[in-house]
């Protein structure tokens, strides 16, 4: 049994509109990582969300000295980096599997909405690094070194 079905050469146009944007919102997502990220040797797991009060941002960093740890903001961006050494017994060992990455990162974060930057805090517990940015009536760009609370 043959079925006809009618065709619409604008929901063709439209669709063919929607992947050609998915494909460049992809391309600008691409070249901001490449941007931002040229010289990572990983990208560490993250998580980003929001409550009524705060933007929260949290990262798995096991293994990351917490000295090597630096958080700025400035201009509505989160930027984060830090190193993950690859551990003194593993440099002279013969490694028959290494899936864990080492090395330096660099994370940045756009903020969904302006933050409060006299309210940022950090917390280092169990390997994962959480920020907490307080939401903000008014954008503000002043850069600002993050503490971080290590418990």
């Amino acid at each position: 049994m043959s079925v006809a079905i009618r065709w619409d050469p604008t929901h063709n146009i439209f669709a063919l509109e929607d992947v050609i944007n998915q494909m460049l919102e992809w391309t600008s997502d691409l070249v901001r990582l490449r941007e931002t990220e040229v010289t990572t040797a990983w990208v560490p797991a993250a998580d980003m969300y929001e409550t009524h009060d705060v933007i929260i941002v949290e990262l798995e960093l096991t293994g990351v000295d917490r000295n090597s740890l630096e958080i700025l903001f400035q201009d509505e961006h989160l930027f984060l980096r830090g190193e993950r050494p690859l551990p003194p017994q593993m440099r002279s060992a013969k490694i028959h599997r290494i899936e864990r990455l080492y090395g330096h990162f660099q994370r940045v974060f756009q903020m969904p909405q302006p933050v409060d930057v006299q309210h940022i805090s950090a917390a280092y517990e169990q390997g994962v690094l959480k920020i907490m940015l307080s939401k903000f009536k008014q954008s503000g760009s002043d850069m600002v070194n993050v503490a971080i609370i290590f418990k």
